[in-house]
């Protein structure tokens, strides 16, 4: 009787969708609009317009995605109701994200850490500043 209370609760749970898998994480297909390459050029952080065409989603959606220099990346955010948002390397692993107060944070990482073949782990640090205005955020 448990075992299958079991199983026909994780069936349950995965068709309704409620699973574990990086699917909220996903890099989406869209336009890149700005890369800003880490100080020693190990990492590569860009910002994309998320294609929605043929979706239903009435406001832009923007990801940032930061990448290895051997083609590794992580969405590090998702975004939308927003302008923009800016980005900037503050030292040689730590990325600034800037956004203006009205701006929807959908998905976020506070960190991103990549693994190479007989290599250590390498993790990088994610900023959050939140503006008043977009335009404010020129000025951070």
């Amino acid at each position: 009787m448990k075992k299958s209370f079991l199983f026909f609760t994780l069936i349950f749970l995965q068709i309704s969708g409620c699973d574990s898998s990086s699917k909220y994480f996903d890099v989406r297909e869209g336009e890149d609009i700005s890369t800003n390459i880490s100080p020693n050029e190990n990492y590569n952080a860009l910002i994309r317009k998320v294609d929605i065409s043929g979706s239903v989603m009435v406001s832009q959606p923007y990801q940032v995605i930061v990448e290895d220099k051997f083609g590794n990346s992580q969405v590090i955010l998702l975004a939308d109701k927003t302008p923009g948002v800016t980005i900037k390397w503050v030292d040689l692993k730590t990325l600034s994200i800037c956004y203006e107060k009205e701006t929807k944070i959908r998905e976020f990482r506070n960190s991103f850490g990549f693994y190479r073949e007989n290599a250590p782990y390498v993790e990088g640090e994610v900023i959050l500043n939140r503006k008043e205005l977009f335009e404010e955020c020129s000025e951070a």
